[in-house]
This record gives C-alpha cells, structure tokens and sequence, in this order.
C-alpha cells in the first residue's frame, strides 16, 4: 500500500500526494505553476467504504430497502459522521471486467454526490441482472451495458436516496409496540 508520501511519475510528470491534495511537479521538482497546479484528491478511502461481512449483514438485517429497474438500496443509520458505501454486483451481470467497471460507476456516482446524500448512513448498493437485461444475445447485452453510464447511476442512485432515507424517517416517527404496550398497562 503506498503511504501519502508517494511518487508516481507518468509521461515525464511526477504527482505527489501529500496529505489528501494531489500537487502536480516537473521532473526539477518544482510545482508546476498555473492551471492544475494543486488537484483534490479524488480517492474513496476505506473510511467511507463497507468492506467486512458483518457491516454488510449489518444494513441488510435493517430491511429498508427501495429499488427502481437499475439498482437495489439498503440504508442503515450508523454512528460515523459520514455516508459509507457498500457495493454488492451479482456474478451473473458477466465477467470481472463488467464487475469492476460497474462498481467503479457506483463508487465514483457516491463521491460526487457525498454533499448531496445525508450523512451518517450507511448505504448498500445492489446491482442485479435482471437490471441489466442480460439475454442469450450478446449484441443486446453489450447494448445494455453501454446505456449503464455514470450519469444515469448517479441519477438513480439520488431518487434511491431519498426515497429511502424518507422511508427510514417516516419509520422512526411510528411508535415502538413495547412502548405502547407500557403506556396502555400505566
């Protein structure tokens, strides 16, 4: 695993990570001075990741769920002050390839739109077949899985979101029965 102090020189230009930002330098090793000198880091650190089964478990078992014909959204409140994502993309949608390429356009759709989703949930994406169309023609199947762009996951990916974090407080508004039932006895 590189540390922040890494140095990866591509086509004659170096970019230096330093603690989050991304400077841009001549092999002199000085700054580059003007447009793009200094770039965000655009990363998906761990932090903001589920990455162990029971985190996983964990949002299922929460059974909030809402779905559209593209994608499948758990959510769970968690004690982080942040979204975290977790992505989960059936072997039956095709190969690694396709696998990758669409959790890539999940991941990069969840972190352009971290400022607009609320924070402190946890959200698990689902990504099926049956969303992808998949046939025996492999001319359809590609077809499909051109018309899966980032603008169209980010797009569904927000309605999703705000269905379901409607949802989750629309359903901690309702009363627990326990306390109903305590009310009722008093």
């Amino acid at each position: 695993m590189p540390s922040d102090d890494t140095i990866c020189i591509v086509k004659k230009i170096s970019f230096c990570r330093v603690r989050g930002t991304t400077v841009r330098r001549d092999f002199a090793g000085e700054p580059k001075i003007g447009v793009g000198a200094a770039v965000k880091c655009s990363c998906f650190p761990k932090t903001k990741r589920l990455v162990r089964n029971e985190q996983f478990r964990t949002v299922l078992a929460r059974n909030l769920r809402r779905s559209n014909g593209l994608l499948t959204l758990f959510i769970a409140k968690n004690d982080c002050a942040f979204a975290r994502l977790g992505i989960s993309v059936a072997k039956a949608c095709g190969g690694a390839v396709v696998r990758n390429r669409l959790k890539r356009l999940a991941r990069e759709a969840f972190r352009q739109c971290e400022e607009e989703i609320p924070a402190r949930f946890d959200y698990l994406l689902l990504i099926s077949p049956k969303s992808l169309q998949i046939t025996d023609d492999l001319q359809e199947y590609r077809r499909a899985l051109k018309k899966i762009t980032l603008e169209r996951i980010k797009t569904s990916f927000l309605k999703l979101v705000a269905k379901a974090v409607s949802a989750y407080r629309a359903d901690s508004r309702k009363p627990d029965r326990a306390n109903v039932r305590e009310r009722n006895e008093e």
